[in-house]
């Protein structure tokens, strides 16, 4: 992206007629995406002020439960992602885009949770829950299995590359 303004590639575009379209290639300014960041890092810091006045009253408990992690995590990841970092342009580093990507996945995740207390669609979903944190605690018996047999097997039929030159 390059350091112009909105207005100056406007202004490039009247010159030349022949060609009204404006690089979409960036996002340059504009006043949606500012006021959309704008609140959006504003509705952030009030979730976690939230969280924060829980930290202070429930104390060590607060830690206890994952699903306040989550929340601490996708509030504050919203908001490093929101940010703008000083730039002229909004263009984002491939940073951003994986950290947004994993808070989209965790967002959902969290709203997943929020519907567990729903009287409706709690039950099923509380299931789900059991059922996935019981594979989770079994699942490590067949990687363990898998590893330990993939290792010697690995380094049986490794030949020595090193030594080799083609």
């Amino acid at each position: 992206c390059s350091n112009l303004s909105l207005a100056q590639i406007q202004n490039q575009n009247k010159s030349n007629s022949s060609s009204m379209t404006i690089s979409t290639s960036c996002l340059m300014n504009h006043p949606y995406l500012f006021v959309g960041g704008i609140l959006v890092i504003v509705l952030s810091i009030l979730h976690i002020a939230i969280e924060l006045q829980q930290i202070f009253q429930r104390a060590f408990d607060y830690f206890l439960d994952w699903e306040n992690f989550l929340q601490l995590f996708v509030f504050s990841g919203t908001i490093a992602s929101t940010s703008n970092f000083g730039y002229n342009c909004y263009c984002k580093t491939p940073s951003q885009w994986h950290l947004e990507a994993l808070i989209i996945f965790c967002a959902w995740f969290n709203f997943i949770v929020l519907l567990k207390k729903s009287p409706t669609i709690g039950a099923p979903i509380h299931l789900l829950f059991r059922i996935f944190f019981k594979y989770i605690t079994l699942i490590y018996l067949p990687i363990l299995l898998v590893i330990s047999f993939a290792l010697p097997f690995r380094m049986l039929f490794v030949k020595g590359t090193s030594s080799i030159k083609g």
